[in-house]
This record gives C-alpha cells, sequence and structure tokens, in this order.
C-alpha cells in the first residue's frame, strides 16, 4: 500500500488508480459503511456498464498511472547534460549537497511554527541558486521537490523563481504563479522529456526519508515502476498515517440502504464479479485493498 505518497497523472490531478467510471449501486455489491461515512458533494448519478479492469497487485510496487517511463530493467539513457567529468561531478555534488542540508537536521521541527523558515531552507536555496545558473533541465524535478519542503509563501515563491529562470530558457508554457507547487508538478507531468539525472530514484528515497524513513521503501536504486518517479510526491502524511480499507464487507446492492439514490460510487468488474465502492466510504480511507474475481486488487481514491 502506498498511504502517504501521492500521484500525479499528465492531467495534473490526483487520480484513481484504478476505476471504471460510475456504475449503479444496485447491480453489484457494496462495502458497508466503516464508522461515520464523510459527506461528499452528490452528482446526478449516470448508470453505464462496467469495464473489465486489469488487477493491481497490493505489493510495494508503484502502481500504474495514465503516465508511462521506460522500464527500469532496462538501461536508462543518460541524463541530458555535458558529457564531461566536470559536468557529474557538478550534479552528484549539487544531488549531494541538498541532501546534506537537511540530514544534518534532527528532522522536522517539532514547533510548526518553524516550517515557516526550517533549518535546511537557507542551503536548499543555495543549491537550488546553482541549479538554477547551470541551465540543465534535469534539475527541474529536484527544485520542484525542493519546493515541496518550503511552508512559507517567501520560500516558495524564491523556489518558484529558480525553476522559471531554469525553465525559461526552453520553454514557453512555465506556470505564471511562480510559487504555486501543484502547477510545476503539472507542468513536469506534460513534459515528459524532462528527466531527472541518474542515481535520482535512490536520492528521492533519501530525500523522502527526511520526512518519513518509511518512505525509503518505495524510492531505491533500480526500482522498477511504471510511472515517472518524479510524479510521485509526499501526500502531506506519514506512511500508513492514513488507514487502508482491507477486504472490507460488502451487501448486495439493494440491501445498501446507507446510499443515497444520487451517491457516486466506483464500479469494477473483473473475472464476472462486480463490486461497487461507495465514494463515501473510500474517500476517508483513499486506497483499498480487496480480492474481486479472484483477483487481489489495490483502488486508490
Amino acid at each position: 500500500m502506498l498511504n502517504g505518497i501521492a500521484f500525479f497523472t499528465s492531467a495534473g490531478v490526483l487520480g484513481p488508480l484504478l476505476l471504471a467510471g460510475v456504475a449503479c449501486a444496485s447491480q453489484a455489491t457494496l462495502p458497508a459503511p466503516v464508522g461515520e461515512p464523510s459527506t461528499v458533494q452528490s452528482a446526478a448519478q449516470t448508470p453505464v456498464e462496467s469495464q473489465p479492469l486489469a488487477a493491481t497487485p497490493t505489493s510495494l510496487a508503484v502502481p500504474e498511472a495514465t503516465t508511462q517511463v521506460q522500464d527500469a530493467s532496462k538501461p536508462t539513457p543518460p541524463p541530458r547534460i555535458a558529457a564531461t567529468a566536470k559536468s557529474k561531478a557538478d550534479v552528484e555534488f549539487f544531488m549531494s549537497a541538498a541532501l546534506d542540508a537537511l540530514l544534518d537536521t534532527d528532522g522536522p521541527p517539532d514547533d510548526p511554527r518553524s516550517f515557516f523558515e526550517p533549518p535546511w531552507a537557507s542551503e536548499l536555496r543555495q543549491v537550488a541558486l546553482q541549479m538554477s545558473r547551470s541551465g540543465n533541465t534535469a534539475y527541474i524535478p529536484l527544485i520542484i521537490d525542493f519546493m515541496r519542503l518550503q511552508f512559507s509563501q517567501q520560500g516558495r515563491a524564491e523556489q518558484g523563481s529558480f525553476l522559471a529562470s531554469l525553465a525559461g530558457e526552453q520553454y514557453d508554457d512555465i506556470p505564471s504563479e511562480d510559487g504555486d507547487w501543484g502547477l510545476w508538478v503539472e507542468w513536469l507531468g506534460k513534459h515528459p522529456e524532462v528527466r531527472p539525472p541518474q542515481g535520482y530514484d535512490a536520492w528521492k528515497g533519501e530525500f523522502l526519508g527526511f520526512l518519513d524513513p518509511g518512505m525509503g521503501a518505495f524510492f531505491y536504486d533500480g526500482v522498477k515502476t511504471n510511472i515517472r518517479l518524479e510524479e510521485a510526491v509526499w501526500g502531506g502524511v506519514p506512511k500508513d498515517g492514513i488507514p487502508d480499507l482491507v477486504n472490507p464487507p460488502v451487501v448486495p446492492g439493494n440491501q445498501a440502504s446507507y446510499l443515497g439514490a444520487t451517491d457516486r460510487v466506483f464500479g469494477v468488474s473483473i473475472n464476472g464479479e462486480h463490486r461497487a465502492y461507495p465514494l463515501r466510504v473510500l474517500n476517508p480511507h483513499e486506497m483499498a485493498n480487496d480480492v474481486l474475481g479472484g483477483e487481489p486488487i489495490a483502488l486508490a481514491y
């Protein structure tokens, strides 16, 4: 399971990883409610025919998203930087310097007010400044990662200005709001040609491990993935910080009296077995690990 990590698609929105749209609740079994369900906005119910979906294993492998990267088992082309010893040394130096800025501290501060000017902010600022002056677009994903750790508007704006300086040399569609981290993540999703330096997989594990050591289990040297690792971002909570649904109990659709006529559900059909997962049940959990049609699935919202 991947609670604590969010995934952005190339469209730039946090989306379901395994969905079949809106299905008619009366034609499938539904998970029974657990505790008080969250209130969600109702929408007109639009019954659609469920479509077969490929099962998603419930292992630590990163699930599929709408974007693809080259199979990590195949040789990875080098990053787009000058093929000189000096440039390679610079890349390694900057990546190490960013980690040193974080790892030399005792972790996130206990006082939330300290986040507005954390001890690592000034060092990350200097590293990002040098990256922006290099002209190497491989640094863009790293600076976007830096921006995620900026909790003040000034800090985000500074990192955004570095991104604008670096990306603006080659692109004319950069976000107009420099300090909007989400817009930069969306922009990166639209530009698969902007690839991070070699070693980014292990670097990201150490970088996110600063926030939660458990994050390192998902990012390591040579990890195989079907999504771009630069689009996997910290979800704002510790690993497993949001309890997932595991093999939730189900009831026939015509017995789901707790659902309103216009409640939204996610319909899944595998090997002739159909199930509807109500949004109001899934919403507070964000993920369900279940078995449907004899296949293990992981449904994330």
